[in-house]
C-alpha cells in the first residue's frame, strides 16, 4: 500500500490521521490540527448543510446565469488588457463553469445551463467558490495565494450584482525552506536572493562577470577577425565563380554556430573550476527552485514538518509576512 511505502519512507509509526478506512478529507484536516497548535475550524465545502444554505445564492446564479457570464467574460478582457492572464479561462464556443450537478456517488459533472437542482446537489466551481464562501461565512478578511486572489480579480462583479458581501482581499505570506547550511550558501557567495531563480551555470557565471565577459569578447574578436578574411575571399572569388558565394553564406553559418558553442564550453568550465562552489550553489538552486519550478509547487511542507518538527511552525511563524509580494527564504 502506499500508506506502508510512505511511512516505510519517513520511518514513522502510523498515526492516527492515516488510520484505516479515514477519508482524505479528514486525514488533512486531523494532520493539521495535529501540526497546529493554534484552533482552527475546518470547513468541508461537500457538506450538504453547506450547499443547502447557499441555497440563496445558487438560485441567484441560476436566475441570472447571463448576466453572469457576461460580468465574467467582460471583467476577464478587461485583465487582459490590463495585462493579466485570467485565472480560468472558457473553453472556445462554451460557457464558463459556474456549479457542478453532484450524483448519488459524488461524482461531478458540469451543468452546462440552468436547470432546476435541489441545493443539496449543487457544487461550486472555482469561479463561484469564493462567492458562497462569502455568502455563508461572511469574513472579513479573505487571506489566500496567488491563485486564489487571482479568482476575486476575475469575479469582482459578481458580488455586487448577487447582493454578496465582499471581503478585503490579502495575500497570504510565502516562504521558501532549506537547511541552514544550504541557506547559507547565498552569504557565503554573495548572491541575491531573486538570482536564485535560474540555473547553477547561469548563477555562477554571473558571479564570474571578468573572466566570462573576457573568454566572449576573445570570441567575438577572434569571429569577426574570421569573417573578415572570409568576406575578402569572396571579394577575390567572386567574378571567377558565383557558386562559391554560397559555399561562403554556408561556411559562415557554421562559425557562428561554432564560435557559440565554444564560448558556452569555455564558459562552463569557468564556473565549475571551484567543484566545491559549483556544488553548493546547484544545492542552493536545486532546493529553493527544483527542476526549475518555485519549491512550494514541487516540494509539499510535510516531508520538512517531519524531519523539523515544531521548528517549522515556529520558524515560519517568526518569518513569515501576511499580504507581501515577495518570498522569504527561512533557514532551518
Amino acid at each position: 500500500m502506499l500508506v506502508d511505502q510512505l511511512l516505510a519512507f519517513l520511518n514513522l509509526p502510523r498515526p492516527r490521521w492515516l488510520r484505516p478506512g479515514i477519508t482524505f478529507g479528514e486525514s488533512f484536516a486531523e494532520l493539521f490540527a495535529s501540526v497546529v497548535e493554534e484552533k482552527f475550524v475546518l470547513v468541508d465545502a461537500l457538506l450538504p448543510e453547506l450547499r443547502r444554505a447557499g441555497a440563496p445564492l445558487f438560485d441567484a446564479l441560476l436566475r441570472r446565469w447571463n448576466d453572469v457570464q457576461q460580468e465574467i467574460a467582460s471583467r476577464s478582457r478587461a485583465l487582459q488588457a490590463a495585462g493579466y492572464t485570467p485565472q480560468i479561462a472558457a473553453r472556445p464556443g462554451e460557457p464558463y463553469t459556474l456549479l457542478f450537478q453532484v450524483d448519488d456517488q459524488g461524482r461531478r459533472e458540469i451543468l452546462h445551463q440552468p436547470a432546476p437542482v435541489p441545493a443539496e446537489r449543487l457544487s461550486a466551481s472555482g469561479l463561484t467558490r469564493p462567492l458562497l464562501q462569502d455568502f455563508l461565512l461572511q469574513p472579513d478578511i479573505f487571506v489566500g495565494g496567488p491563485a486564489e486572489v487571482a479568482y476575486y480579480a476575475q469575479i469582482t462583479g459578481l458580488h455586487t450584482m448577487l447582493d454578496v458581501p465582499m471581503p478585503a482581499v490579502a495575500l497570504r505570506g510565502h516562504v521558501l525552506v532549506g537547511p541552514r547550511r544550504v541557506i547559507r550558501c547565498i552569504s557565503r557567495y554573495d548572491l541575491q536572493p531573486a538570482e536564485i531563480f535560474t540555473t547553477p551555470d547561469a548563477l555562477l557565471a554571473e558571479q564570474e562577470p571578468r573572466q566570462v565577459a573576457e573568454v566572449r569578447a576573445i570570441a567575438a574578436d577572434a569571429e569577426r577577425q574570421l569573417r573578415e578574411h572570409i568576406e575578402q575571399i569572396r571579394a577575390l572569388a567572386l567574378p571567377a565563380d558565383h557558386a562559391v558565394a554560397r559555399s561562403i553564406n554556408r561556411s559562415i553559418g557554421h562559425i557562428e554556430y561554432h564560435f557559440k558553442k565554444l564560448t558556452e564550453r569555455a564558459v562552463r568550465g569557468l564556473v565549475r573550476k571551484d567543484k566545491e562552489r559549483y556544488l553548493a550553489v546547484r544545492e542552493l538552486v536545486a532546493t529553493l527552485y527544483p527542476d526549475r519550478q518555485v519549491q512550494d509547487r514541487v516540494v509539499a511542507w510535510f516531508g520538512y514538518w517531519c524531519e523539523y518538527s515544531n521548528q517549522l511552525i515556529d520558524r515560519f511563524i517568526d518569518e513569515v509576512e501576511p499580504d507581501s509580494d515577495a518570498f522569504k527564504i527561512v533557514s532551518l
